[in-house]
């Protein structure tokens, strides 16, 4: 009897905290959300990646382009087979940030550095015969170091040398254990 009240009052202690834990918000704080679509110029609804970079536009990445949002309006960007310069391919998957202010976009087919003063992209994309990404499915993007990005991809890790562009890749065929 005495270990079922002991039990009984430790689930009603922990079903109790989150509700005593979380801080009161009143309409005071004037939170306002503002919802957009593609009617307001967002290049597909299905957002997977969002990022407001260090000058404070929002870029937003879908299944259809990677958008930047300045406050009043979108610009898109989608790949084009026809221009070498823009995003590898429009699915967007992660979008990242270096210290150095790059803008670093993952797609479903490649690696991307978003140029800031062309307005376009320098791609990077698994090739076996060249220094390379492990693979164009591109997962997450991390930075190690000021000189270092780490890239998750379907086939491992790849680590890139910013400063030499140099990369190195550990894939699932040297022991690289990937869920």
């Amino acid at each position: 009897m005495f270990v079922r009240f002991i039990l009984l009052f430790i689930i009603g202690i922990l079903s109790i905290h989150p509700i005593l834990g979380q801080k009161e918000y009143t309409a005071s704080n004037n939170l306002k959300f503002k919802h957009f679509s593609t009617s307001e110029g967002l290049s597909q609804s299905s957002v997977i990646a969002i990022h407001q970079d260090n000058k404070g536009y929002i870029w937003i990445g879908t299944r259809d382009g990677l958008n930047k949002y300045d406050g009043t309006r979108f610009i898109s960007f989608r790949h084009n087979s026809d221009n070498p310069k823009s995003l590898s391919h429009s699915w967007v998957t992660n979008i990242f940030e270096d210290d150095k202010n790059n803008i670093w976009v993952g797609t479903k087919n490649g690696l991307n550095k978003y140029n800031h003063n062309q307005n376009n992209f320098t791609v990077y994309k698994q090739d076996s015969n060249t220094n390379s990404i492990s693979d164009n499915e591109i997962w997450d993007i991390e930075q190690l170091n000021s000189n270092t990005l780490i890239v998750s991809t379907g086939n491992g890790l790849t680590k890139i040398n910013l400063s030499e562009n140099n990369f190195w890749f550990f894939a699932k065929s040297y022991g690289l254990v990937i869920p």
